[in-house]
């Protein structure tokens, strides 16, 4: 779940397609700029930390018949983390200065 403000420094910047998505999500969140904090007359009086990224612990179930395959999907989500890595590596998730 991402707050509304969150939303514009992970979205814009997202790339993937497929199972690897949710791995950019992360590395955009937990990569995401300070913000500003505003007072009441609208001035900057800090900044607060960028995305918070928790962990919360979910129930699963197998369900059978499922059209995925352990070898092969594992093989495709090493290679789209092999894909985010060099990507971010060469500067694609580069932020733009606003």
């Amino acid at each position: 779940l991402f707050t509304r403000a969150a939303l514009p420094h992970v979205v814009p910047y997202m790339h993937a397609e497929g199972w690897i998505f949710d791995i950019e999500m992360l590395l955009l969140a937990e990569s995401a700029p300070p913000a500003p904090v505003l007072g009441a007359d609208g001035a900057v009086i800090g900044t607060s930390p960028g995305i918070r990224v928790a962990e919360v612990p979910i129930d699963w179930h197998e369900v059978d018949g499922s059209k995925v395959s352990l070898i092969a999907d594992s093989i495709r989500m090493a290679v789209g983390l092999a894909v985010l890595r060099a990507s971010w590596m060469m500067g694609v998730y580069r932020r733009r200065l606003t």
